[in-house]
C-alpha cells in the first residue's frame, strides 16, 4: 500500500521501537515519532493509532490487537512489505544520503545503507559528488559511531573500555543519550551508572564497547539544545555559568569574524577604522581559548580578566618556546 513521505517516516519510527522486542504505550510511540528527524510535526494520538492499524492490516506486522501496549510477537522486517512506490521513495532518500558519503563517519553510514538496500531489495544510484567535507580518514574510533547510535536508539546500557591519554585503562557503564561531533572528533554523552553525573567520552579513546544487562535510565538530566546553546565545543566545566566575553579584533580579520561568528550570542559593540569589539555571552572553556588563539595577534581579550590572563599566559609560553 503506498504511503506518503511523512507517514513512512512515522512508520519507520514506530518500527524502530517495536523492533527492539520491548513493549510501548501509545504515548511512548507518539514521543518516538515526535523525536524522529524525518517526521515534520508531532502526530496526534489517532494518527499513530491509524499507523499501527496500517502496520497490522496492510503490512501484516505481528502486533497483538486490543492491548494497552504494543510490541512485535516475533521478528518482523518492515521493508519486505513495501510496494514499488514506497521503494521508489526509499531509493530517492538513499541516493540523497549517498551524496554525503565523504563524511568521516561514512563507514558506519554505508553499513546502514547496505542494510536498507538488502532488506528493501533496492540499490541507490550513486550521484555525482558535488559536496565535499573536511575529513580525516585516519580518525580513530569512528567505527564505533554506528554501534553507539544503535545502542542509543535501542535504549541499552553499554560497558566501555576507555584508554586515557596517560595510558590508563578505565571501565565505564554508561546509559548512552546522544552523540556530538566537534572539530572532526566524536563524543558520547551519557549517564554513568549509579550516579547522577553525565559523562562525555571521546570515541577515539574507546577500546571496546559491549552491551550490558542494566536497566536503562532515560534522559531526564540534559537537554542537548539548552546544554550546547551557551558554549563552544564539548567541554563544560562543573559549576560554571555563561559570562560576558569582550574581544577586540583588528581589521581586516574582524570582517571574517563578522561573517563567521565565534558563537550565536556574538554581538558587535563598537567599531573604529582599525578594529571591531565583539561581545559574547557563553561559558569559558578550552574550546573558546582555542578559537581566540586561532585569531593570533589580531585578537585581544578585554573581558573577563581571568580569560585575558589565561590567554596571555599561553602566549607568553609560546614566545618562550621560540626564544
Amino acid at each position: 500500500m503506498p504511503v506518503n513521505k511523512n507517514q513512512l517516516s512515522r512508520l519507520l519510527a514506530i518500527h524502530g521501537k517495536l523492533a527492539t522486542g520491548r513493549k510501548f504505550t501509545i504515548d511512548q510511540l507518539i514521543e518516538a515519532c515526535d523525536d524522529a528527524d524525518l517526521v515534520s510535526e508531532r502526530p496526534a494520538k489517532r494518527t499513530v493509532q491509524d499507523d499501527i492499524r496500517l502496520l497490522q492490516e496492510s503490512f501484516k506486522a505481528p502486533i497483538p490487537k486490543w492491548k494497552s501496549y504494543y510490541y512485535y510477537e516475533k521478528e518482523f522486517a518492515l521493508f519486505e512489505t513495501l510496494d514499488h512506490e514506497d521503494v521508489a521513495l526509499l531509493n530517492e532518500s538513499l541516493a540523497l544520503v549517498r551524496q554525503f558519503s565523504a563524511l568521516p563517519q561514512s563507514d558506519g553510514l554505508h553499513e546502514v545503507l547496505l542494510k536498507l538496500e538488502a532488506e528493501a531489495g533496492i540499490r541507490a544510484e550513486i550521484p555525482r559528488t558535488v559536496v565535499f567535507f573536511e575529513q580525516n580518514k585516519q580518525l580513530k574510533g569512528i567505527h564505533h559511531l554506528n554501534e553507539l547510535y544503535n545502542y542509543i536508539t535501542m535504549e541499552r546500557c553499554v560497558k566501555i573500555e576507555y584508554l586515557d591519554f596517560y595510558g590508563t585503562t578505565h571501565w565505564f557503564v554508561i546509559h548512552p543519550y546522544f552523540l556530538k561531533e566537534y572539530n572532526n572528533r566524536w563524543y558520547l554523552y551519557g549517564l554513568r551508572d549509579g550516579s547522577q553525573q553525565v559523562f562525555n567520552l571521546a570515541l577515539d579513546r574507546m577500546e571496546k564497547i559491549q552491551p550490558i544487562e542494566v536497566d536503562y535510565v532515560a534522559n531526564t538530566v540534559i537537554d542537548p539544545d539548552v546544554f550546547f546553546e551557551s558554549m563552544i565545543g564539548v567541554t563544560r566545566p562543573d559549576d560554571v555559568h555563561p559570562e560576558t566575553v569582550l574581544l577586540r579584533v583588528w581589521k581586516p580579520r574582524a570582517e571574517y569574524v563578522v561573517t563567521k561568528p565565534l558563537h550565536s550570542s556574538q554581538d558587535k559593540k563598537r567599531e573604529t577604522a582599525n578594529w571591531i569589539e565583539f561581545e559574547l555571552t557563553l561559558i569559558v572553556n578550552k574550546e573558546l581559548e582555542s578559537k581566540i588563539l586561532e585569531l593570533g595577534a589580531d585578537c585581544e581579550v578585554l573581558e573577563p580578566d581571568l580569560l585575558r590572563n589565561q590567554v596571555r599566559d599561553i602566549v607568553k609560553r609560546m614566545v618562550e618556546r621560540y626564544d
